[in-house]
């Protein structure tokens, strides 16, 4: 429903808008002229220059112009008053930003326009009692029955603050920008031959649609008729900022009446050259670095760190290889063991706490130093009926074939030196039987 509001009141104001923007020689109308071409930037600071714009004309209200410390002023005081400043050159694809204030009031219309000699057109317009709020607009051919390519934007106090308004026109498309942000854009592949495609004009000033005299779509769309008596209404102007993309042009003509962008004949050499998207690398990529970085170091080896401690054996040390002469035999079970000496050795006393500790399965909770010794040089002994049967080696060559001795046994920390004739004394009995 906004839309269609916007719409209607736009097609209701079309006969005054284009009473202040006209053309005095329309090539659909088979008039044809050279149009000097801008073929660079132009740029004018109205807060260091308070004067004339060089290429520009005040094609109205001449009078209602003036120059202060923060631009131009350009007012709207009383009925007919509007102020407009007319470039004398066009561009053919190109920008214009201004830096600009619009005018205050209920009626009061702030513009910024290209316009073509066929009348196609770009505008940006404020409202003057609609601070927070700017127009966008396309026309095609001055055709009053295309109007539906308005446009609202928000703006943050278009009144009574300066902002930054950008329009860039590519054969591609047109963006609007506010403060170097886009808010708006068309593109010539959605709108097809509407497209504004012609060498523009660009015309900026305020003027009073709505005074009383105009028509009511116009006034409403202006928001409301014009108060004098709050007047007056400056629309102030900082600075201004516009590129031909035809760099280098000196002179466009229409060859033909189509108004198309093919019928226009760039003189000067110019070619158009609107800014392209910056690619994202213009360098070639670098080759892989594949020595900037070091190797990865070596794998550590077991030599940096000392080696495990050897796991902990609760076995007992293998047994010494026996004498080659000897042989053993094993005593009978019904045969009583041999009498137990008595040993008072604290040596002795360590070897026996010593073999409990690593072969208690082999011994009882007590035993002799020389039951340890031969346990550390026999067989492995088995258990019958809850007895315990050791086996002991002899020596059976000869009857006076000496025992070994200390020297003869490997130290398993037993001591047979000190009960030796008891140990002969029962060896002889086992002979004897």
């Amino acid at each position: 429903m906004q839309i269609q509001r916007f719409i209607l009141i736009a097609a209701a104001l079309l006969p005054a808008t284009f009473a202040q923007t006209s053309s005095d020689c329309n090539p659909l109308k088979g008039c044809f002229k050279d149009d000097p071409a801008l073929g660079t930037t132009y740029t004018w600071d109205y807060t260091q220059n308070h004067g004339d714009a060089p290429r520009f004309d005040i094609v109205s209200s001449a009078a209602r112009i003036s120059y202060q410390n923060d631009g131009m002023h350009m007012s709207v005081q009383m009925k007919g008053d509007s102020p407009t400043l007319q470039s004398q050159f066009y561009i053919f694809w190109g920008k214009a930003e201004i830096v600009m204030k619009a005018g205050p009031g209920a009626g009061i219309v702030s513009s910024l326009v290209f316009q073509s000699d066929v009348l196609d057109e770009i505008d940006v317009e404020f409202i003057g009692n609609q601070p927070g709020n700017v127009q966008t607009n396309i026309f095609s051919k001055g055709n009053q029955d295309v109007h539906i390519y308005g446009a609202n934007t928000a703006v943050a106090d278009a009144v009574g603050t300066f902002h930054k308004y950008t329009v860039d026109w590519t054969p591609e498309q047109i963006t609007w920008s506010i403060d170097g942000n886009v808010v708006r854009v068309l593109t010539r592949a959605s709108l097809g031959d509407v497209y504004p495609q012609t060498p523009m004009q660009i015309k900026f000033g305020p003027w009073a649609a709505g005074d009383p005299s105009n028509a009511p779509g116009t006034i409403e769309w202006a928001g409301g008729p014009i108060d004098y008596s709050l007047a007056p209404f400056d629309m102030v102007v900082a600075s201004l900022s516009i590129t031909d993309y035809s760099t280098g042009a000196t002179k466009y003509r229409y060859r033909d009446s189509s108004g198309s962008s093919g019928s226009i004949e760039i003189t000067g050499g110019g070619n158009v050259n609107p800014p392209q998207p910056q690619p994202t690398s213009s360098a070639p990529p670098p080759p892989p670095t594949t020595t900037s970085t070091p190797p990865p170091p070596p794998p550590t080896t077991t030599s940096s760190k000392p080696p495990p401690p050897p796991p902990t054996t609760t076995s007992t040390p293998p047994p010494p290889p026996p004498p080659p002469t000897t042989t053993s035999t094993t005593t009978s079970s019904s045969k009583p063991p041999p009498p137990k000496p008595t040993t008072t050795s604290s040596q002795e006393e360590e070897t026996t706490t010593s073999v409990k500790e690593t072969s208690t399965s082999y011994r009882p909770t007590k035993s002799t130093s020389v039951e340890t010794t031969r346990a550390s040089t026999s067989s492995e002994p088995t258990e019958r009926s809850g007895e315990t049967t050791f086996a002991t080696v002899v020596a059976t060559q000869s009857s006076n074939e000496r025992l070994a001795t200390n020297s003869d046994v490997p130290s398993s920390g037993s001591n047979i030196g000190t009960g030796s004739s008891l140990i002969i004394a029962i060896v002889a009995l086992f002979i004897l039987f």
